[in-house]
């Protein structure tokens, strides 16, 4: 027994040490928060001060000192993110990740972003810009040298972190590219509504205009007439099923922002909101700063691997962004020349050699592959479909479209000074509202574009991924996707019916707003179908109308009523459109049905209910009605639970996630994901919230009184789980809580020469 006890101390005492061991080893990349440090070329010393959720401000005598530091603070808490983003960009995550990593580095590095990067950096981009990325890089690799263990993310992998170079940073910018116009789903879906069953059927269902629209230009269109038989019946259409999948809305990148001019201020000068919402995880895509210049200081969120403030303000003014959805890019079809599958025909009618070029994908723990990239003068070829060679043509790939020249809005003074500098700024076309301490408020476009950009002014500014202008504008700018009004007409709405002066607490109201008014006449519709003949027949009809009665008219977590009016219209949308989705889905499974914005079309043929527009498979319209408003019966008995159980936040639970955390037994993804939670909100309000998608920030903000903003982030700082910045912020962000836009009081100081 003697023996026995000593063992177990023996294995207790190593358990112990193994662990203690491991904590010492994964504490050594955490970041120097106080102190000194050396950082070679600097001019002078900068300090680094970080309040109580570890936002940092640096404070530096010139920009080239600010970049310098900017990298090295970014590279200190958050390298693994940009190293995921700059290799996502030019096709190397296999490198990283193995050959799970393949199919997303093939087809991003037919764009052959890194060798664009290299040439913009050589040839392209103003001097003044490549000093600051090279002070950058330096930095980031100064930071990342100061560790004295490396990132822990590369521990678990068994490898060790590449250095930085100047192209990564702008590879970073390339990445956003992908991120917020990459995917063409959207208009290859339409454009196959239109090849397979015409043009009045494609613009019925997905119209550009509607009587909804909340364009800046109060440009609206009648509703289109409902497509005759001899366009689509559905009597006769083929029942043929295909997968389609729930049709929820899509999680596409998107934000709101609003803003008002200073008339409706009491201070006289402008104030802008935004809330970018893109795909949540750990840590959060934007990193908070406040830069201080002797001139100036700048606060707002940077994108770690970039050396700029990407929104915020500078005391003068403040901006915001929301993806435009405008179309940037488009596919060619190309003419393969019979005699060589190496020519095409050109713009000029002849016959001409593609270019080619062979790319090598590392791949861990596997050969290294080689890609053949074609290049065209219309883009790169993208593959094959239905027995056709496509080519894209891509803003992103123009040299102009590429550079830093964001750097300079950071230096603006006034709207007036704001808007040129948008128009040459090489980023992924965004609406820009921006606002100055004077009063004025603008939108317009910021990024380069085929066009002169529009400029609006008005008292109250918004914009939520919709269409914002009419007319010639929007020919020119195209629709890559835009989203439905119903979103943006809410926050107009709300944002009008403020009362004067408007206060930073109530543009939060707007953000923060779950209001479901685009189900309202769902809401409707579900209890005309729920009559007492029809909850007579069966009592379990009853219960959901009492839970459809008292729905709240909210996105809330404990509303059973919302998620069955949301599902009913879910079953309609289904079971009307089925035999279109489906003929479309078999004729190219890429096809997305979430994509269509069917809702002024869903809605009008349910009003004037056509008999060429029911399916053949119902009766009569009430009982298609009624099959739908069964689905929300059906998941409960699939669930498990009694209806008062089924409400919204039992389904909208928010999960943010590390991207290693997958890949890791159960305890360590507890130990590096966020606490799952149920939140308000959903796709359709301006409260974006979905499990893994929503507001990847909340700012409101007036120039020249940022005492007085407003701050959320979903995670912290940090992107080490052993921080106590790697969660900082969550809590307040999930509960929607007020907090300064300003850091707080200094809690660390590092000083760096």
């Amino acid at each position: 027994m003697r023996i026995l006890r000593r063992l177990l101390a023996a294995l207790v005492l190593l358990l112990v040490l193994v662990f203690l061991g491991l904590r010492w080893t994964l504490r050594g990349s955490l970041a120097q928060l106080d102190g000194q440090a050396m950082l070679p070329g600097l001019t002078a010393p900068v300090q680094i001060e970080r309040d109580a959720q570890g936002v940092p401000t640096i404070r530096a005598q010139n920009e080239l000192d600010l970049s310098r530091t900017l990298g090295f603070v970014h590279a200190q808490d958050r390298f693994f993110q940009m190293d995921l983003l700059r290799r996502n960009a030019a096709g190397e995550l296999a490198e990283l990740f193995g050959p799970a990593a393949l199919p997303r580095d093939r087809a991003n590095r037919l764009h052959r972003f890194r060798a664009r990067a290299a040439a913009i950096l050589g040839s392209t981009l103003e001097s003044v810009e490549r000093d600051l990325v090279r002070a950058y890089t330096e930095g980031v690799n100064a930071g990342l040298a100061a560790l004295r263990v490396r990132p822990w993310e590369y521990l678990l992998l068994r490898t060790a972190p590449r250095p930085w170079t100047a192209e990564d940073t702008l590879l970073v910018g390339y990445a956003m590219h992908f991120d917020l116009h990459g995917d063409l789903t959207k208009v290859r879906s339409k454009e196959l509504v239109r090849t397979t069953f015409g043009a009045d059927l494609a613009e019925f269902l997905d119209p550009n205009f509607t009587p909804d629209d909340a364009a800046l230009d109060d440009s609206t269109q009648p509703l289109r007439p409902i497509p005759g038989p001899q366009v689509v019946d559905l009597r006769t259409l083929s029942n043929a099923t295909a997968a389609l999948g729930p049709l929820e809305p899509p999680d596409l990148p998107g934000s709101n922002n609003f803003a008002v001019s200073g008339k409706r201020t009491a201070h006289g000068g402008g104030m802008v909101a935004g809330d970018m919402h893109l795909s949540l995880g750990l840590p959060c895509i934007w990193y908070r700063a406040s830069l201080a210049l002797p001139d100036r200081t700048l606060t707002g969120v940077t994108l770690p691997g970039v050396n700029v403030l990407i929104a915020g303000s500078n005391g003068r003014i403040a901006w915001a962004f929301t993806n435009s959805h405008t179309l940037t890019s488009r596919e060619v079809p190309l003419e393969i020349d019979p005699a060589s599958a190496q020519r095409y025909r050109g713009a000029d009618g002849n016959f001409v050699a593609m270019r080619e070029a062979n790319e090598q994908i590392l791949v861990q723990g596997a050969p290294t592959e080689t890609l053949r990239v074609q290049e065209t003068e219309f883009g790169p070829v993208v593959g094959t479909r239905g027995g056709r060679t496509f080519a894209r043509d891509w803003l992103a790939h123009r040299p102009a479209q590429m550079n830093l020249a964001l750097l300079q809005l950071g230096a603006a003074a006034s709207v007036a000074e704001a808007l040129p500098i948008a128009h040459r700024a090489g980023v992924p076309p965004q609406n820009l509202l921006v606002v100055d301490a004077a009063g004025d408020a603008a939108w317009t476009i910021i990024g380069r574009t085929d066009i002169s950009p529009p400029v609006i002014r008005r008292d109250s500014l918004w914009t939520g991924n919709n269409r914002v202008v009419g007319g010639d504008g929007f020919v020119a700018l195209g629709d890559g996707g835009q989203a439905m009004p119903y979103r943006a007409a809410q926050i107009r709405d709300a944002l009008q019916a403020l009362p004067n002066p408007v206060r930073p607490a109530d543009l939060l109201g707007v953000a923060l707003d779950d209001r479901a008014l685009f189900l309202e006449r769902w809401h409707q519709l579900m209890l005309a179908t729920l009559t007492p003949a029809a909850c007579a027949e069966k009592p379990a009809r009853a219960e959901l109308r009492k839970f459809v009665e008292q729905w709240g008219g909210r996105a809330s977590v404990d509303s059973v009523g919302y998620l069955a009016v949301r599902t009913f219209r879910a079953g309609v949308d289904r079971r009307l459109l089925q035999s279109i989705h489906a003929r479309l889905k078999m004729a190219d499974n890429e096809y997305d049905p979430r994509q269509l914005r069917v809702e002024t079309a869903l809605w009008s043929v349910l009003q004037a209910r056509p008999e060429h527009w029911l399916p053949k498979n119902f009766p009569t319209w009430d009982s298609l009605l009624l099959a739908a408003a069964d689905d929300f019966l059906s998941d409960a008995v699939t669930a498990g639970v009694p209806l008062r159980e089924m409400t919204w936040g039992r389904r909208n639970v928010v999960r943010i996630r590390h991207p290693i955390a997958r890949a890791l037994p159960d305890f360590f993804g507890r130990w590096l994901n966020a606490p799952a939670q149920p939140l308000p909100g959903d796709g359709w309000m301006p409260r974006v919230q979905t499990p893994t998608f929503g507001a990847s920030q909340r700012m409101v903000v007036a120039p020249g009184r940022e005492a007085e903003g407003i701050f959320h982030l979903p995670g912290g700082s940090s992107g080490h789980p052993l921080s106590p910045y790697y969660l900082a912020g969550y809590a307040d962000w999930a509960r929607g809580k007020a907090t300064p836009f300003l850091p707080g009081p200094p809690q660390h100081r590092l000083e760096l020469r």
